[in-house]
């Protein structure tokens, strides 16, 4: 509810369930849970924002369709607030709740292209001392979430691929069809969001908002911006150069990372139609035997695992051919800045997708697992030599 509208503060004040609510600042205050507040019953919410007689001093919608700003400016400063009912049951992984972020393009406007573009998974807890909700903590990359969620028995191997994914772009495309009529029509116009879910004990997604300036420095250990941002440019360039070569994209259909989930030209030329109603059926829960029997039957952890150690030591492997190419055996082992840098990247990249933050692991550790690869593909063996020596 947006507690600066009249019958929206008045529908939250009548909500008939005692429940828990959080409300969420409209302002740049409200960036990493900053100034977010926690209510535990309505009576709380009630007390902060006052009884509804107040919600009748606010603007009404009916009187200003389509002029949100100036509903807003004409509010009091406490009710720049929008707030929603809490959702108590959430997924407990690693034993933490974590929250889901993904991107949404539109590339173009007149004709419009919608795009989707996986992010990152963080720990979410709030913080009853600092009243904020603490998202700092941890964050991982959806292959590096998914491979903690197959260490712990909860899930099929292509959950977050078949589930997350898949939710995420059937919000994305009824978001576009909701604010359709309020966007720009200009054919330069673009704009990248980035969407925010939280899940409960029932496999359930559900979405809870979303911000028009992206951070991109927020968690820079996810190795996700740097491509995405390269694929976005060039995206938007050949779009607005050359619409007509998008054509035949079909939805699911990738630019890169980018998968498109609307375009103007698929409506028209295939006779596409939405149903909002259709797409967000009860098929979104899921019980908790089912998913872990479906972990069961793909063996996912070893699986998982075995793919990530074999990508890493193709990668690594791979990196010390080209070194030798040029150099001697033991330059590429020692010397060779080059090489080091690469076996450490992919080591990083291998803690990822396991799950594993990098920064957990120590400096020295990181530097041994280095070594110890460049020995083993040299084949020189250390411990040999420490003891020949002694």
């Amino acid at each position: 509810y947006r507690m600066y509208i009249q019958e929206e503060c008045s529908r939250a004040h009548r909500y008939k369930t005692a429940s828990q609510w959080i409300a969420k600042p409209l302002s740049h205050t409200g960036a990493r849970g900053l100034g977010f507040k926690f209510f535990e019953h309505q009576d709380e919410l009630k007390g902060f924002f006052g009884t509804e007689d107040n919600c009748h001093k606010l603007p009404s919608s009916k009187k200003m369709v389509g002029k949100e700003l100036e509903l807003w400016d004409k509010a009091d400063s406490n009710y720049h607030f929008v707030v929603q009912k809490r959702i108590g049951n959430r997924l407990t992984v690693a034993g933490k709740h974590w929250d889901f972020r993904a991107y949404m393009l539109i590339a173009r406007a007149n004709p419009y292209f919608v795009f989707y573009h996986k992010g990152y998974v963080r720990s979410c807890m709030y913080d009853a001392e600092r009243d904020r909700f603490s998202l700092e903590d941890d964050a991982m990359t959806f292959e590096g979430f998914q491979s903690l969620l197959d260490k712990e028995g909860l899930v099929g191997s292509h959950f977050m691929d078949n589930v997350v994914t898949v939710y995420a772009q059937e919000v994305m495309r009824a978001l576009f069809h909701a604010a359709r009529e309020r966007l720009s029509t200009t054919e330069k116009s673009y704009q990248l969001f980035e969407l925010n879910f939280i899940m409960d004990d029932a496999f359930t997604l559900w979405f809870v908002g979303a911000n028009n300036i992206p951070g991109y420095s927020t968690h820079s250990e996810i190795r996700i911006y740097e491509q995405m941002r390269s694929d976005m440019i060039s995206l938007v360039l050949e779009l607005y150069d050359m619409p007509e070569a998008f054509t035949g994209m079909r939805f699911g259909d990738a630019y890169g990372e980018f998968k498109l989930v609307w375009s103007d030209y698929e409506e028209e030329i295939r006779n596409v139609t939405t149903n909002i109603c259709k797409m967000f059926s009860p098929r979104w829960s899921h019980s908790k035997s089912e998913m872990k029997q479906a972990n069961i039957l793909h063996g996912a952890a070893e699986r998982s695992e075995r793919a990530n150690l074999r990508e890493l030591k193709k990668y690594t492997k791979m990196a010390w051919d080209k070194c030798r190419s040029r150099y001697s055996s033991q330059f590429c082992r020692e010397e060779s800045a080059s090489t080091r840098k690469t076996v450490k990247d992919r080591y990083s990249i291998y803690l990822e997708k396991s799950g594993i933050q990098a920064s957990r692991k120590t400096f020295e550790q990181i530097e041994d697992y280095v070594q110890s690869r460049l020995n083993q593909l040299a084949g020189f063996n250390a411990s040999a030599v420490e003891t020949e020596g002694s």
